[in-house]
């Protein structure tokens, strides 16, 4: 079963949405969450988890090139989130080859449908 890193500045976000995963039972078989993108970091090289969904945010200008790097290394799915519906943070998605873009807030059922429908686009695409 595939992994998930939930990466969130906001520690409320890392745990709401790791409660919706497994409170909804999506079949990640096992959830990391990350508060700085030195535990982004750390995470996807540590575990390579197959789901990244990632504050836009949180992520430094000096930390784009390495995030970059490990995206395109790893290949996770990516899906990102922010708080600001500007062109440069859809184009900072695109930049990371992302699936999804998340406007906060999101509801919980909006936010369950994508973490499904990725998690099973992950586990068909695995055997």
């Amino acid at each position: 079963m595939p992994s998930i890193l939930i990466a969130d500045r906001d520690p409320n976000e890392r745990i709401g949405i790791g409660w919706l995963v497994t409170s909804y039972a999506i079949p990640y078989d096992k959830v990391h969450s990350a508060g700085t993108m030195e535990d982004v970091f750390e995470l996807m090289e540590a575990h390579t988890p197959e789901v990244i969904c990632i504050e836009l945010d949180m992520i430094g200008r000096g930390q784009w090139d390495r995030l970059k790097l490990l995206v395109d290394q790893y290949r996770p799915t990516v899906v990102v989130t922010t708080s600001e519906a500007t062109f440069e943070r859809a184009m900072q998605g695109i930049g990371l080859l992302a699936r999804d873009l998340w406007l906060k807030p999101q509801t919980p059922e909006y936010i369950r449908r994508i973490l499904t429908r990725w998690c099973k686009s992950v586990w068909i695409g695995s055997e």
